[in-house]
């Protein structure tokens, strides 16, 4: 590009893709990458040599009833999102809340304990608040601006590619946040019928968040 950007056609966002990039070497010695995004972190933890490649996981986490909220919010008003279903259209937060909600039921601490099938225990939730410290750089949506200070001194990272825009891209993510929906619902409430049911599904995550947002996110400080 005349611009100087330069830029590899792979989609690590799933399972196939990260098997291109392992097939097209995309890790190596010859390739300059910065940041790899994908939900399938063991998986892409392959695209690396041990003996030559380095990887740092980071993340940023939020609380889990704020994240069922807006996968439904996404589900049920989001026609533009891909996770839009019409089916959920005329679907409650409180009939949402009783629901089975699948993967994205205790999602975290199947992924930090990586049992992503099956019934969870008590193990289970022990094993991810413990391996959490030891693979990823936390951040949390409720302190962006730390969070990101944090990644930046990290990773050592410059804006030399139309370093306006991103500064302007930035700041713009810091003080609004990004894909926002607007339709408010009334599930924050500790003791709402909603948030008692979000909050049994997501028992688990709840309890690894808190060792995230209480104890972790301040150790890596």
């Amino acid at each position: 590009m005349s611009s100087g950007g330069k830029f590899v056609d792979v989609d690590t966002t799933n399972r196939p893709g990260i098997l291109r990039a392992k097939e097209m070497s995309l890790v190596s010695s010859n390739v300059q990458i910065e940041t790899l995004v994908t939900p399938f972190k063991y998986d892409a933890n392959k695209l690396f040599d041990p003996f030559e490649q380095h990887g740092r996981l980071f993340s940023f986490f939020r609380h889990p009833i704020d994240r069922a909220v807006s996968l439904f919010s996404c589900l049920k008003y989001a026609e533009w999102e891909p996770s839009y279903n019409p089916a959920y259209k005329d679907i409650t937060i409180e009939e949402f809340a009783e629901m089975e909600l699948g993967g994205e039921n205790k999602w975290m601490t199947r992924e930090f304990s990586n049992q992503r099938e099956g019934e969870l225990t008590d193990e289970h939730l022990e094993i991810a608040i413990d391996v959490c410290p030891q693979i990823v750089l936390v951040g949390l949506l409720s302190k962006r601006y730390e969070s990101m200070k944090r990644f930046e001194k990290y990773f050592g990272w410059k804006y030399k590619f139309m370093p306006t825009n991103k500064e302007t891209c930035r700041a713009d993510w810091l003080v609004k946040g990004g894909n926002k929906n607007e339709n408010k619902l009334a599930v924050h409430q500790p003791g709402s019928p909603a948030y008692k049911s979000l909050s049994k599904q997501y028992h688990f995550d709840i309890l690894l968040f808190d060792s995230i947002d209480e104890t972790l996110f301040w150790e890596q400080k």
